[in-house]
């Protein structure tokens, strides 16, 4: 299970040190543009849990990622890159054939910090494929 899937399914369950890992992602000043935008590292986590938290009461989640592209610059220390992706959420309540899914894409910037990539701008490209099943 991936970072992601652990610190934010369920939506209500808070972990220090999921949320520090989570922000470990990103550069101190990396941009989230999705689903609304926060600008810093510190606090992400829980940026993301509340624009989760106003799809109502959320018991799990998964997120598959897949066509993982990077391209390194010519400088070594920059990258762009770009993962399609489809999440799905299922809410409390909810018979499990009823979930919400969303389809789109990632363009990640990306930046070499102290030797590690770090996400300095992060953009969800939404397909217009959102449902809700029944």
């Amino acid at each position: 299970m991936s970072v992601h899937d652990q610190a934010f399914s369920p939506v209500s369950r808070k972990s220090e040190e999921l949320d520090r890992q989570f922000e470990g992602f990103f550069t101190d000043d990396g941009v989230c543009d999705a689903f609304g935008v926060h600008t810093t590292r510190e606090g992400k986590a829980e940026w993301v849990r509340s624009v989760l938290s106003s799809q109502g009461n959320i018991v799990g989640m998964q997120m598959v990622t897949s066509n993982v592209l990077v391209d390194i610059l010519g400088d070594g220390l920059t990258a762009n890159a770009r993962t399609s992706a489809v999440t799905t959420i299922a809410g409390e309540g909810q018979d499990i054939r009823d979930h919400h899914r969303a389809a789109g894409y990632y363009t990640y910037r990306l930046r070499k910090v102290q030797g590690e990539w770090k996400i300095a701008h992060l953009r969800w490209h939404g397909l217009g494929l959102e449902q809700t099943t029944a």
